[in-house]
């Protein structure tokens, strides 16, 4: 067991060392949290790394329970003594979270503790919550020398809890202990391990994955039989404070570009990132979100665009991205590229989104293209030539939609490695016919294994046949209960 101290003093040299290392840090503590100390993420400077020879998960656990409530401690004393009375509620706000980023989330976390009887259980299990707080206690702790003396110095004073019960956290934490940890009988089941693997990056180097969450969402990826790398991501997650407010989304890294697989990550790390902070309110009151996912998007793809080009005017880096949102009464649906979401009622399938392709017919929307012309195109020379993706500079086109809930009984998201090799009555009557843990399992099966052969055969500007498993495959589904 190592103190406090010396956990704070081994990332602050670990982060002034390394301050390219910020970005992916919140990951890197939360892998360090629920799978071990790795002292390889610790510089060896100034014997960061020393100090934390005898460092368990539990310790940083307790490191970061200790700094949400002197966060939230220092920041009421902060509006206390330099918020004037004088101005709007919106703008005391609005100080609050200038000074102290990402207040508001924090002010959630900590009514989550003041009503859970063990702290520790409360983040062992529930990965966003703790990915939240990772990202609070870093922002806050690691980015601002005068904000974090202001917390060391005000952040241990009693604080009132947002429910106005006189419970002090620290107390219940000394309470709790980190021996009492061990014994925790933790459910691993609830945990995402889908949204694990795309924080770790261990997704891209799996051949295969198989994910479910709450018996509602599945997802299944396959490598395919040519490909050497997996540059397909996906997540299927729910919102740390409203299980009912569900993430949906498919990436897919552009084959033949350099670090298609870092686009994809990436992309899907930002949205998860994003979604993590929206208010849970936004589940009930959704009209905001769209356009904040929108502006999220074009930022994404600045982000890739100067990471991995900014001396190049060709795009040499990037991603499709086909995304839902569901709240209490539609699903909001923005995409990218030629990933696509479909939906299926009572055994009918219907397209959701329109491809930016070179190949659509201008005059189609999804819902009156022609199911044999969309099939066909499947087989079109051109049909690798997409118009829009993320990784562009100032990306111009993102398609929006909406639609009722109770419009469908499933949803459904594909990369073009399933639409390519499996045609629209073959998706409705897998989608149709079996259970939904196996749905996403067979639709990627059946692009892995059978040809796609076109009716018409070949021609100048067609293909007459498609190899199975030409691509990577992921199948992503939302199965309404």
């Amino acid at each position: 067991m190592v103190s406090i101290e010396d956990i704070d003093y081994a990332i602050n040299e670990t982060l002034k060392a390394h301050p390219e290392f910020m970005e992916q840090y919140p990951i890197t503590l939360k892998q360090t949290i629920q799978r071990g100390v790795n002292l390889k993420n610790f510089t060896s400077k100034n014997g960061a790394r020393n100090k934390m020879a005898n460092a368990k998960e539990a310790d940083f656990l307790e490191f970061i329970i200790t700094e949400i409530i002197k966060i939230y401690n220092s920041s009421i004393i902060f509006a206390n003594q330099e918020i004037s009375e004088n101005i709007s509620d919106k703008e005391a706000n609005k100080q609050l979270n200038t000074f102290f980023p990402y207040f508001n989330n924090c002010y959630r976390i900590i009514c989550e503790m003041a009503n859970t009887k063990n702290l520790f259980l409360l983040f062992k299990e529930n990965d966003g919550i703790l990915l939240d707080a990772i990202n609070i206690v870093l922002n806050n702790r690691y980015k601002n020398e005068n904000r974090k003396k202001y917390i060391d110095y005000y952040g241990k004073y009693p604080q009132v809890l947002p429910n106005e019960k006189n419970n002090d956290l620290f107390e219940k934490l000394k309470n709790n202990t980190t021996k009492n940890i061990k014994n925790l009988k933790i459910n691993y089941n609830a945990l995402n391990k889908c949204l694990n693997d795309v924080l770790s990056g261990s997704q891209l180097k799996n051949k295969r994955n198989e994910y479910a969450l709450s018996g509602e969402m599945f997802v299944t990826q396959d490598i395919g039989r040519v490909r050497k790398n997996q540059e397909d991501s996906a997540i299927i997650m729910e919102h740390p404070y409203n299980k009912d407010f569900k993430l949906l989304a498919v990436a897919d890294g552009m084959g033949g570009l350099a670090s298609g697989e870092f686009a994809s990550s990436y992309t899907l790390q930002k949205i998860i990132e994003w979604f993590n902070t929206l208010p849970k309110e936004m589940y009930y009151d959704n009209q905001n979100i769209t356009v904040s996912l929108n502006d999220k998007i074009r930022g994404i793809s600045n982000d890739i665009y100067t990471k991995m080009h900014s001396t190049l005017d060709e795009i040499t880096c990037g991603t499709t991205l086909v995304v839902a949102i569901v709240t209490q009464n539609e699903t909001l649906i923005s995409s990218v590229g030629d990933s696509r979401a479909y939906i299926l009622k009572k055994g009918k399938l219907q397209l959701v989104t329109q491809d930016q392709s070179v190949i659509w017919p201008k005059k189609y929307t999804p819902e009156s293209i022609p199911r044999k012309l969309l099939d066909d195109m499947r087989f079109s020379i051109f049909g690798n030539q997409i118009l829009g993706c993320i990784g562009k500079k100032n990306i111009d086109s993102i398609n929006n939609y909406k639609i009722k809930n109770d419009s469908y009984d499933k949803l459904l998201l594909f990369t073009d490695g399933i639409t390519d090799l499996v045609g629209f009555d073959r998706i409705q009557a897998i989608s149709s016919r079996y259970d939904n843990d196996r749905i996403t399992s067979l639709i990627v099966n059946e692009a892995l294994n059978k040809n796609a052969v076109r009716k018409k055969g070949i021609d100048s500007f067609n293909y007459g046949e498609i190899k199975a498993g030409k691509d990577n495959a992921t199948a992503v589904m939302y199965a309404r209960r």
